[in-house]
């Protein structure tokens, strides 16, 4: 290809163009898929005496074919505008090649400013990380990720699986909301990769210390397991399968990433034009996250206040910790919920808890505020010697509060079961050693 450019009368012809406006029509050829009459990879008509490129490695992932009308396996030829094409482009779709696709995530005045940081990201992660990029495309180095036996994570995991957690570890949680990211699959379909999942993802992985290859030994089939979950948008139980097998926490952490995926579904919903009220697949699914955010605020007030009286009866910590399991296992139920929530008051005649505005629960602080003024239960906001604010939560409360979410969106059993499922998931992941009890107990 350089001699093209080294002499004015070159011997070799110059290459057809490999844009043009011209109709390419098709032609008459001989039947048969063994011939040299055609181009194996486009089709076009190739003069038998002339043609000599035949497919290698960088340009078919198997060179070598077997054609129905050859007497055995050989390998085809191709065009001179392929040759090309193989030889300029660096993204080589293979088994092992993951090609995203990068565009700016609006069109607003920032559209420059944004396709210009896309490039420089792309610049540095090759530069550093040694994936190859051309133009808005990436393709990702999949090769990093295998065990020590050679496993490779995209394959364990599925590649657009493997795509989320890789563009999640590499990329700044900034990049994943201000771009759009779509896996380019080898049938050339387009796989649009969505912001609020990226981002929820990031936020798991680093809030609970994950890995795709955990020390080299085994793929993290549990993290997979958490993608297709959040790929469903149901997050308490992406959160929840990770709380089970994790051995870092980061509370505060886990709270920011919960609240931000509240905002990016509401963003979400005003891209689609939908509020809460809609009947479409993502409002429902809006309203479910957030209702479940505003009872786990509720609940968990009662919980944490059982747990400090248990620990005041000096009774071991497995005893704390069953009361505290019993008490979330009856979340689906009012009634039996205030029953055993009355460990938490000492003379066993009132059931009463305080929810603090704490760094690691300020998201369903707020949401438990504003499902108490929804309704019309003010007041309740308080403030200790401290200065801390609280919020004063009775019995009643929980009795008021599940008959209101009875009567509005969940008076199908289905609906219920599903809302209260969700919430004793939503109050394990507040308490990660009652799941790594039962893990190891196996009581669940």
């Amino acid at each position: 290809m350089y001699r093209l450019l080294e002499e004015n009368n070159p011997n070799n012809p110059l290459l057809q163009p490999l844009l043009t406006e011209k109709v390419i029509l098709g032609e008459m050829r001989s039947p048969g898929d063994d011939s040299k009459e055609f181009c194996y990879s486009c089709g076009v008509k190739l003069d038998p005496k002339t043609a000599r490129w035949q497919v290698l490695r960088f340009m078919f992932e198997r060179p070598s074919q077997r054609r129905q009308s050859a007497p055995s396996e050989g390998r085809p030829h191709i065009c001179f505008s392929c040759s090309a094409l193989a030889f300029a482009s660096p993204l080589k779709v293979t088994d092992e090649s993951v090609v995203l696709m990068l565009e700016p995530g609006d069109s607003s005045v920032n559209f420059e400013v944004k396709k210009l940081k896309m490039k420089d990201y792309l610049k540095m992660l090759t530069n550093k990380e040694l994936h190859l990029s051309a133009g808005r495309y990436l393709i990702l180095n999949s090769n990093e990720d295998k065990t020590n036996t050679g496993d490779l994570a995209s394959q364990k995991l599925g590649q657009l699986q493997y795509a989320m957690v890789k563009i999640a570890k590499i990329f700044s949680a900034e990049v994943l909301a201000d771009f759009k990211f779509s896996l380019m699959s080898q049938g050339s379909e387009q796989i649009i990769l969505k912001s609020r999942h990226l981002i929820f993802i990031k936020g798991l992985m680093d809030s609970y210390g994950q890995q795709i290859v955990n020390a080299g030994k085994e793929i993290n089939m549990t993290l997979g397991d958490a993608v297709r979950y959040i790929q469903q948008d149901l997050p308490y139980l992406a959160d929840y399968t990770l709380t089970k097998v994790a051995n870092v926490f980061n509370k505060y952490q886990l709270e920011q990433i919960r609240e931000i995926y509240w905002q990016t579904l509401q963003n979400d919903l005003k891209a689609r034009g939908d509020n809460m009220d809609s009947d479409k697949q993502l409002a429902p699914k809006a309203k479910l996250y957030i209702d479940i955010a505003a009872l786990t605020g509720i609940t968990y007030a009662f919980a944490q206040s059982l747990e400090i009286t248990a620990k005041q009866a000096n009774k071991g910590e497995d005893y704390v910790e069953r009361e505290v399991s019993k008490l979330i296992e009856k979340v689906d139920d009012a009634v039996a919920f205030c029953y055993y929530a009355t460990l938490g008051d000492e003379t066993k005649r009132s059931v009463q808890a305080r929810l603090y505005n704490n760094p690691e629960s300020y998201f369903i602080y707020v949401q438990a505020k504003n499902l108490l003024n929804r309704l019309e239960l003010k007041s309740r906001e308080m403030e200790d010697e401290k200065g801390k604010k609280y919020l004063n939560l009775f019995a009643d409360d929980i009795l008021n509060i599940y008959q209101y979410f009875a009567a509005n969106g969940y008076s199908q059993e289905k609906e219920w079961k599903d809302l209260t499922y969700q919430l004793k998931l939503s109050l394990y992941t507040r308490f990660p050693e009652l799941v790594r009890k039962q893990k190891s107990t196996g009581e669940k």
